[in-house]
């Protein structure tokens, strides 16, 4: 079932946020909000145009410390 928010990409975008902000002004709760796999997030183009090396290519690595 996909739910209205995700996690991962509120915190993303919204870096300063503290818990209070995601659900007061976003209006997240644990009902309405996901966290993926890690694989899944992976396949998301939003993820690996996120999380790149030096080179400008996708790294595993550090959206797996970031996770």
């Amino acid at each position: 079932m996909i739910k209205e928010h995700d996690w991962i990409v509120a915190n993303i975008n919204n870096p300063d946020f503290s818990n209070g902000d995601f659900r007061d002004v976003l209006g997240m709760t644990p009902d309405n909000t996901q966290i993926l796999s890690m694989d899944e997030y992976m396949k998301s183009a939003f993820i690996t145009d996120t999380f790149k090396n030096e080179y400008g290519n996708f790294d595993k690595e550090i959206f797996k410390n970031w996770y």
